[in-house]
């Protein structure tokens, strides 16, 4: 298992959002985090998400944990 960096992680979750049309704060409400913690995520200026928040983020997103912070292939 490799850990993503934090840029790698912005790309997966900007990714995830954007194959639902969803927008940032569309996510931040759903999932149930503080508004402008997804736009900041994917910007980088929160390079430590702790993992309540991406586990709170990739389950409103349908995807895994695993699949937001460790390296390998980005879902189609």
């Amino acid at each position: 298992m490799v850990s993503c960096t934090a840029s790698e992680i912005g790309e997966r979750l900007r990714h995830a959002r954007e194959k639902k049309q969803l927008s940032a704060s569309k996510v931040d409400a759903g999932a149930g985090v503080l508004r402008g913690t997804c736009a900041a995520i994917e910007r980088g200026t929160r390079p430590n998400p702790g993992i309540k928040t991406l586990k709170k983020i990739a389950i409103f997103l349908g995807v895994s944990t695993d699949w937001l912070a460790e390296s390998g292939e980005v879902q189609a």
